[in-house]
């Protein structure tokens, strides 16, 4: 019994001795999409991302004509003390839109404000006719730059889209 009572001061007095350090974010800085959707009842912070955004005119006064959104991303890698730009473009292979007909044109460089993992995309879309009968799509990709490189969980190419109804 006297070991066994020795053996356990000794281990309770080396363990807190080991000291281990955090390890620091290792790999690439990126940027993804992070556009979430879920149940009202349930906190956003547990909705699932999602590929796309729905924007429905149809929820809207008849009178709005156009409605700009926010499209959310995210970094993985640490925070900066500064600003960091990131680069987005139309895919033409996942867009239906029209550009200046659907929405107005989506500039090329956006900002992750310093001290944050977050930056947002706006983009303005359009009430149309013909969005009576067929949806139209606006496909998004964000592009590699000096700040920020690009990949998906399973190394596919990801999109997001942005579809109007």
């Amino acid at each position: 019994m006297l070991r066994v009572l020795t053996a356990f001061v000794l281990i309770s007095l080396l363990l807190p001795s080991c000291k281990k350090e955090m390890m620091s974010y290792e790999g690439m800085e990126g940027v993804y999409f992070a556009a979430r959707s879920g149940p009202y009842y349930a906190s956003p912070q547990t909705w699932p991302y999602r590929p796309y955004t729905n924007v429905q005119f149809v929820s809207q006064p008849s009178s709005v004509t156009e409605v700009t959104i926010r499209i959310p991303i995210m970094i993985t890698g640490p925070m900066k003390n500064y600003d960091r730009p990131f680069i987005v473009e139309v895919n033409p292979d996942s867009t239906t839109a029209t550009e200046n007909v659907h929405y107005l044109p989506i500039g090329r460089t956006f900002i992750v404000p310093a001290d944050s993992i977050f930056g947002y995309i706006p983009v303005t879309l359009k009430r149309t006719a013909d969005m009576l009968t067929e949806n139209k799509k606006l496909g998004l990709r964000l592009v590699a730059n000096e700040h920020f490189g690009w990949h998906s969980p399973n190394g596919k190419p990801f999109r997001a889209l942005a579809a109007a109804t």
